[in-house]
């Protein structure tokens, strides 16, 4: 699939939800697991990037942290791009995607974040590439993504396989926590915070949230066949 053709993608998609997420006038960061850990374990950002920043529903959140003074959004769809810029005109948003964000300079952010957007990335590896570069040394960088552990992946496995890897769904990538921490490592951030993002009584998670901080400048190559 083209970028261009993700683009057309997530429009479809934006279009279908726009009439179901209103933006909350009383959002907090608290209220988001990954950015409590972006907040609690010492990061105070002054430049934050949401990358698949969609019509703005993470915005709002970021908006609330102590010490934002400028918050930029990357995300394909023009059509969600020009609601989020409606909805929180102080912000800057591009159309563009998390694999090319040319139009952010190197070493700009003080942390990036990435909520539900991991698992739909095709190109993980160039995304992350841009993720390095575009962060300041010592960046932060929090993530939602899904979670598989033992026993979800047995019980998908045997109840719900159909479902969770449907062929017309949008999910095309799939965490475990240490999966994720290898892809991370992989290109240059090392954990610092990493939990479940809700349970199903409290042994199956429902998707996780992580914090990562950059430790070195990488432009990681994928081996090729």
């Amino acid at each position: 699939m083209t970028l261009p053709s993700i683009a057309e993608y997530y429009d479809r998609h934006w279009k279908r939800r726009m009439e179901k997420e209103p933006c909350r006038p009383d959002a907090h960061w608290r209220d988001q697991g990954a950015l409590r850990m972006l907040v609690e374990n010492g990061s105070s950002p002054a430049v934050v990037l949401d990358v698949g920043c969609g019509i703005g529903l993470t915005l709002q959140y970021l908006a609330t942290i102590p010490g934002v003074n400028r918050l930029i959004g990357v995300e394909p769809s023009p059509i969600a791009a020009e609601e989020a810029r409606r909805r929180f005109p102080h912000a800057e948003i591009h159309v563009g995607f998390a694999e090319d964000m040319a139009m952010v300079p190197s070493g700009s952010c003080d942390a990036l974040v990435a909520l539900a957007v991991l698992e739909h990335l095709y190109d993980t590896h160039r995304a992350l590439n841009e993720f390095n570069r575009v962060l300041k040394p010592d960046g932060f960088v929090a993530v939602y993504t899904t979670d598989f552990n033992l026993l979800k992946k047995v019980l998908v496995a045997l109840f719900a396989f159909e479902r969770c890897f449907d062929v017309g769904g949008g999910h095309i990538r799939f965490y475990t926590r240490k999966s994720l921490r290898n892809v991370m490592r992989d290109h240059g951030f090392e954990p610092v915070a990493m939990g479940w993002d809700q349970t199903y009584y409290g042994i199956m998670p429902m998707g996780q949230n992580a914090l990562f901080r950059k430790v070195r400048d990488v432009t990681f190559l994928q081996e090729t066949c």
